[in-house]
């Protein structure tokens, strides 16, 4: 049985972000988690025309994120050089506090059969990677995976930079499937064939 959490969406591109498109996979993902989980009306209006910008200009300037990011930084040196909205933790809380609501969860290590479960009972799951580049070094990304198939175990992502494993910004993002052992591989933690990182996401109540 092949199960999508997608069907009919679109994929968000983040190419197309006013603030640092480059660098806003994270939120553009969390955003298009959201969209496919029904929140796209509960949105908070902001500066700008797009979610995905609104909400990493939430995460940069909001007090109360601010705070939590500087906490974070406090307990966690290594992250000192690192952009709130690429701190996983970070991004996660900032998202409820700008929907005003518990809307989802970041786990650094959730069991992949609970994550494909989220899948089959129809609901997003945002992943972090280190994509394999042939002659480059990895590219740590931030794609959904909105699919899966229980026949060959092969996965599928919504990626809003481009074709997964193209790098190809003229191709959609939407509905690239994977390999399961290409899943295995680079999602992180690389190679971890029980557990990965994750964002969750609620059902609207």
């Amino acid at each position: 049985m092949i199960y999508k959490v997608d069907i009919d969406k679109e994929n968000y591109t983040q190419l197309n972000n006013e603030i640092k498109p480059l660098e806003s996979c994270n939120v553009t993902s969390v955003i298009m988690a959201l969209d496919y989980m029904g929140y796209v009306n509960d949105f908070p209006k902001g500066r700008y025309k797009q979610p995905e910008d609104n909400l990493r200009d939430f995460i940069e300037n909001d007090p109360e994120c601010i705070k939590s990011y500087e906490n974070y930084i406090r307990m966690n040196a290594w992250a000192k050089n690192i952009p709130a909205p690429q701190i996983h933790d970070v991004l996660s809380t900032c998202t409820n506090l700008w929907m005003k609501k518990v809307v989802t969860r970041f786990r650094s290590y959730m069991v992949i059969t609970d994550i494909i479960n989220e899948i089959k009972n129809g609901r997003p799951v945002v992943i972090n990677g280190l994509f394999q580049r042939p002659g480059r070094s990895p590219l740590d990304h931030i794609v959904v995976l909105v699919g899966y198939n229980d026949k060959t175990q092969d996965v599928c992502y919504d990626d809003p930079y481009g074709k997964t494993y193209e790098w190809n910004t003229n191709i959609r993002g939407n509905d690239c499937w994977v390999p399961w052992n290409t899943f295995i591989r680079d999602i992180k933690e690389p190679d971890n064939t029980i557990a990965k990182y994750a964002h969750i996401f609620y059902e609207k109540s």
